[in-house]
This record gives C-alpha cells, structure tokens and sequence, in this order.
C-alpha cells in the first residue's frame, strides 16, 4: 500500500502563522478581549487543520488510524468526518464549510466584524457558488419600497419557484420614496429625516414613455412629461397591480445589516446577513431577520451634500440645501444665488425666476446657450461670501438675501455596519461590479446607484440581473475576476481625466450597460426606441430649457417614435 501523501499547510489567504497556532483579529466593537483567537493544532488523524470551532472536519489523507470514536458519516459530503482533533476555542477557516452554526459554540466572543469575516468573504468569493437551499427557496430583503425596492418585491414575487416572498422594509407609511412629497422640512413626526426632496411644482425631465418599467407602461391619457403626483400615482398602481403592498412591513427602520452565518447544510462559502429592524409604531421593539440575500433600494437622494465654501458662515441671508426647497413663494421679490447647474439646480433657478428679483445661477460649467428669463444670470464658482454678498471667482460681487445649495447627495447607507466594508458617506462609492456587487459580498445588491439614466428602466435591469444571480442561471465571476475588472474599469475612467465623484454617471452609457445586464442575466433587452428618445430629448432640452416639457411622444416600435 502506497504511504499517504504529505499534505501541505494552508494557503496564506487563512492568515495563519508558521505554526499554524494563531489568527489575529481586528476589534471593530471595542473588544479588547477579543483581539486573538487560538486555533487548533493539526488533527491527529491526518495532519490538516482542524476546520469549524468544534474541530470537526473531513479526514483527506489519514496518517494514524483513528479510533471509532473519532469517525462519524458525512451526510453532506460524503465519506467520514474525523474527531480526531485537539479541543481549542476560536474560529478557523480551514478546509471546510464556512461558518457553520457552531462556530458560536465554544466561548467565541467576537462572532461578526472581525478580520475572519473578510477573509472568509474572500475564500467564498473565489468559488461563487449560486446559492443551494435545497428544498427552501431563497429568502430576500428588500430595504425601502420606493421606485426600485417595489421593482425588486414584483420580480422576486414572480418566481415563486425559486425565492420566498419577499419582506419589504419601509420607514414611512406608504411606497413611493423620493416620490412622496411632504410640506415638511427638517424631520418627520417620527424624528427621522425627511427622506423626500420633492417640491411642490416639479415635472419629470423625461418622458413617461421612458420612464415607465418596461413590463408596466404609464396610462396613454397622460402627457409625457408628468408632475411628480401623478409619477407616485403610477408606483401606487404598480404596487397594487403586482400585490407588493402586502409584502411591505410599513414604519419599519432598518437599524442594521450584518454578515451572518449559514445554517449547516446549505451553501457552502456564501454569507447570510442578520437584518435588525425596529418598528416606528407606538409599541416599537427590534427584530432580527436572517436573509440570503439582501437588495438595498434605499435610494440615495436624502443626504445633502454641502461643499464647505470659504466664508459661507459671514453669509447673514438664508442658506439652504435643495433637498430642503419646496416651493418658489419664499424668495418673492429676493435676489437667489443658486449654487450648481445639474438637474435640481436648473430647476429651481428658473422656478424661482417667476417671483424673484434676480437669479444667479453659479457653476463651473459651459454656460447655458438657450433662452433664459431676463432676471436669470450665470456667474462662475463662489470664491467667498460677506454679510450680504456672494464673491465670485472672476472677482465680481452680488449682493444676495439667499443661497441655495444645489450641489447633490451623499450615498449614504447608515444601516450597514463597518464589518461589511462598504461604509458610505460621500459624493462617491468604492466601485462596484456592474455597479451592483462588491466582490466580496456577491449577495448583498445596490440596485439604482447610477445617475443620468432612464431610472425605472435601470431598476428593472438591475433588479433582474441580481435574481438571475441568486438563481444561479447567471454565474459570477470569481473574486479576483470581479475585483480585476472593477479595478480596470476604474482606472480607465480615471485615466481619461475624470473626477471619481461622476464615475456612476452613465448617460451614453447606458445603453451598453442595459444590454450587457439582459444577455448576461437572460432577459429581453431594451427596445433601442428608448435610448433614441433619450438622446433626442437631451438635444430638446437644451436648445429649449424653458419649453421643452411641453413636447409630447409617441412610441410607435421598438425602433420608432414621433413627436405628437
């Protein structure tokens, strides 16, 4: 009989020392007992490290011949489980299933954020297994039923085969997210943020002809371009329609989401997560939840991004942020400085110009060619403020009774605890996988990051995507891949001189990003008709800011449309 083969310590990535004897931890909880956990010596059978907190794992190339005791069927894998180990108390990651559910056996202190949680997301990541729950179905978390949490519960509510029903978790009392307008500033009743930043008079910058979800047009009645009420009507229409309310667990805050361990018996190498909610009702309380998965549609347009300007705090007039602007009465007869040209900053300085004394629109960029009211100017970037006065960068002075801050958003995910990661807190994010997935946490999604999209059209792509994922009819890539080709994308980016804060924006982009989510996650593509409507609206509006929402479309194929 040939003599068992040598076998070889483990690969670096398991942070064991020469001796295989200790792994140290990091101490993201303030632990201090925590900081080192003793592993197992070699098992006495086969001269491997033991693999799970209670020593147990598959005997690969016995060198002593074990007693009965110290073998037991491996209904799982097959063959026989080897005993033969020597009792420790801490973790390890060796040569086996990752974090079973003895791992919280044995005096283990620490249990989450800890060095050993990112090494094993690492080790997992490499294999990308879809996930096998056997004869359960995959279990979901959908975070904010807004425009993409209801677009996530109504794919996940149409294969009952594959996933559970969905929990949905909404803070306010209603769907709808950024598209529930309140009069309200400041914070809720409840003492939460305000989410929404709607204002009172706004009007969608796209067609409802590509902004309806792809399985769910907008009724024919309707002009193209919508107010925001009848946007929130539609979601409305869309939650009833495909029975998502019933799903959705309303005043219902999202405290935290942990990496957890997977109950034995299940996929092997990829994470649960721990959901912690708290409801906002009068009883209140905490629950935890475990999930398989998790999507994060918690939007990210409710922090206020505020660029710290030189001498803004001399300023004596009102400053504001545009998540906190509402309607134009206020500045009746006032002259405005409106800080930033995107979107919102456009908006509102026109909206203003309708009461106001004088608009002075500040930006860095090309100035606007169209036709402009007569009290709307474009001034450079502010270079600092007095009293009353608003200083330029070209040295020109404006005397100003307020400044508006339209300067966007902080991605902010205040529920995600630091083990994952993924912290989040400014104008930009560490890049994503198809700006989706981490690479080291492949069942955790962030659906509608991007800006400059048709958005219901992007959460509806995302979404399908990620399921096609958990299914397992898409397979990623393994974690060096992912992680390869996020780095290259981005420093392609960079290379071509442009500021990471804008690495999310897609606008041409869009198109190939559309089609590469339907060929890889096996759904049908756009209709190209969407994108040529697009990019002919972004030459409407800017020939004709003031007038252009009074233009009505109609689709007439996938390839065709007309102006009506």
């Amino acid at each position: 009989m040939a003599a068992p083969q040598a076998t070889t310590p483990p690969p670096e990535r398991h942070k064991l020392n020469a001796s295989g004897a200790r792994l140290r931890l990091s101490d993201p909880l303030g632990h201090e007992a925590n900081r080192l956990h003793r592993l197992s010596p070699k098992c006495r059978c086969c001269n491997r490290f033991t693999s799970t907190t209670v020593g147990r794992h598959q005997c690969k190339a016995p060198t002593a011949a074990p007693s009965p005791k110290q073998l037991r069927p491996d209904r799982r894998n097959g063959g026989m489980l080897c005993l033969g180990y020597t009792t420790m108390r801490g973790p390890t990651l060796v040569d086996g299933p990752l974090f079973p559910r003895s791992w919280l056996r044995n005096g283990l202190l620490l249990t989450k954020g800890t060095e050993l949680i990112k090494s094993a997301l690492s080790q997992a990541s490499r294999q990308q297994t879809p996930l096998t729950m056997g004869t359960r179905k995959v279990q979901v978390a959908v975070i904010g039923a807004g425009a993409a949490g209801l677009c996530a519960a109504r794919h996940i509510l149409a294969q009952p085969d594959v996933f559970a029903a969905p929990m949905v978790f909404e803070s306010s009392d209603r769907v709808g997210g950024t598209w529930v307008y309140s009069e309200k500033t400041g914070t809720s009743d409840g003492g939460l943020p305000i989410h929404s930043s709607m204002y009172r008079h706004l009007k969608t910058n796209l067609p409802k002809e590509i902004m309806a979800y792809p399985d769910h047009p907008f009724p024919p009645n309707l002009p193209s371009f919508l107010h925001h009420t009848q946007v929130l009507a539609y979601l409305e229409g869309y939650a009833d329609h495909f029975k998502v309310k019933e799903h959705i667990q309303f005043r219902t805050l999202v405290e935290h989401v942990i990496p957890a361990p997977r109950p034995e018996g299940e996929t092997d190498g990829v994470m649960a997560w721990e959901v912690t909610v708290r409801s906002l009702g009068a009883r209140g309380g905490r629950v935890t939840h475990q999930f398989d998965a998790i999507m994060v549609c918690s939007g990210h347009f409710f922090d206020p991004f505020i660029p710290a300007l030189p001498g803004v705090e001399n300023f004596q007039g009102l400053i504001l942020h545009s998540h906190a602007y509402r309607c134009p009465e206020p500045f009746t007869d006032k002259t405005v400085v409106v800080l930033g040209a995107g979107p919102s900053g456009v908006d509102i300085a026109l909206e203003i110009c309708t009461v106001a004394k004088q608009v002075i629109l500040s930006h860095r960029n090309t100035l606007l060619k169209c036709p402009l009211p007569t009290n709307l100017q474009q001034a450079p970037a502010v270079q600092d403020f007095s009293p009353n006065c608003v200083c330029f960068q070209d040295g020109s002075l404006q005397q100003a009774d307020a400044f508006i801050f339209c300067t966007g958003y902080n991605y902010r995910f205040p529920f995600l605890m630091q083990q994952t990661g993924l912290q989040a807190g400014g104008v930009s994010l560490p890049p994503l996988y198809k700006h989706l997935i981490h690479p080291d946490l492949p069942n955790l999604f962030f659906i509608g990051l991007c800006t400059t999209v048709c958005p219901f059209i992007l959460f509806d792509c995302q979404v399908r995507y990620c399921l096609a994922v958990l299914a397992g009819s898409c397979r990623l890539p393994s974690q060096e891949v992912m992680a390869a080709e996020v780095d290259h994308e981005y420093q392609h980016y960079l290379a071509a001189g442009k500021p990471p804060k804008y690495f999310l924006k897609l606008d041409s982009l869009q198109e190939g990003y559309f089609r590469l989510l339907a060929e890889e996650g096996g759904f049908h593509p756009i209709p190209p008709v969407i994108l040529k409507v697009y990019r002919a609206l972004k030459t409407f509006r800017t020939a004709d800011l003031l007038h252009y929402r009074s233009i009505n479309l109609r689709l007439l194929s996938d390839e065709e449309w007309e102006r009506v």
